[in-house]
């Protein structure tokens, strides 16, 4: 599997009374690595007005807390790729040492979007090799 891993920063006001993230928090972490896994592939110069996109789906497996000082991972790639829309998988682990733990696994249905017209496209061209190299699964 060819993905991408980004670092997330656990803040304060992420954590609920219980002391552990918040479970909304996860998408936000979710989301985060989802626009770094974007720029790293595509750049930060693209028309988000024509060539936008839009979240249809998000789902989480909550599979242990994550704590305030825990050193945190998102694992990026790409579960399916389809004409309008592809799926992105997550694994979201706390480093310790030399091993990752796995805290949380999710995805996301992407849609490609115009946002001008209002409509779903096709997935961009210069995207579908991208993705293709980036493909995984949990």
């Amino acid at each position: 599997m060819n993905s991408k891993t980004f670092p997330i920063q656990v803040r304060f006001s992420d954590i609920d009374a219980m002391g552990i993230v918040h479970n909304a928090i996860y998408f936000e972490y979710f989301e985060q690595s989802r626009l770094l896994f974007f720029k790293e592939l595509v750049g930060t110069k693209w028309d988000w007005s024509t060539h936008g996109v839009i979240v249809a789906r998000n789902e989480t497996d909550y599979l242990e807390p994550v704590f305030l000082n825990e050193d945190i991972l998102v694992e990026v790639f790409c579960t399916s790729i389809g004409t309008t829309s592809f799926s992105l998988g997550y694994k979201l682990m706390a480093r310790n040492g030399t091993e990752n733990r796995l805290k949380a696994k999710g995805q996301s249905v992407i849609v490609c979007y115009n946002h001008e017209t209002k409509t779903k496209t096709a997935i961009f061209d210069s995207w579908k090799e991208l993705l293709y190299a980036h493909r995984g699964d949990f």
